[in-house]
């Protein structure tokens, strides 16, 4: 199949990822929102210029996703096909009870803040005003990294602005 060469093909394909690249750039062209199936999704709201159109497409996450997984790799009856599969925890106890599955994710982000390897991590959190919504935020200490950590199981696009 080509590459998907509109925001909306990316949309149909079932690219999108929802992380609101797209709506960042396109100015008031596009907004995201849930989907019937309560994914966050862009809809078209005014014209999209070509210009916004080429660097939407530029980095959109959608149209880099890798090749699915080979004919014969294993097939779970629920979760598909099964690439790899592999289990850890993060040694340390306070993050490996805080942290969701383990820790696993929040120990990488402490350890690549701390080592100074990048200066932030983003992260989705829960906003003080709205216990049920997500908000994106940029966290660059251990405290930051441990407020923000644990499970969201709700739609969120952390790269709208």
């Amino acid at each position: 199949m080509a590459v998907a060469d509109t925001v909306e093909a990316v949309v149909t394909r079932d690219l999108c990822t929802g992380c609101g690249a797209c709506e960042s750039l396109a100015g008031d062209a596009l907004r995201m929102g849930l989907s019937p199936e309560g994914f966050m999704r862009p809809r078209r709201v005014g014209a999209l210029s070509p210009a916004s159109a080429r660097a939407i497409l530029s980095v959109c996450t959608g149209r880099s996703l890798p090749p699915p997984p080979a004919a014969d790799a294993p097939v779970h009856r629920i979760f598909g096909r099964i690439v790899y599969m592999g289990r850890g925890h993060a040694a340390d106890p306070v993050l490996r009870f805080r942290g969701a599955t383990g820790g696993v994710l929040t120990a990488l982000a402490v350890h690549l803040v701390e080592s100074g390897r990048v200066e932030g991590v983003l992260q989705i959190a829960t906003p003080s005003d709205d216990p049920m919504g997500s908000e994106p935020r940029f966290n660059t200490t251990r405290e930051e990294i441990l407020r923000a950590s644990g499970s969201r199981y709700g739609p969120a696009a952390p790269l709208k602005v």
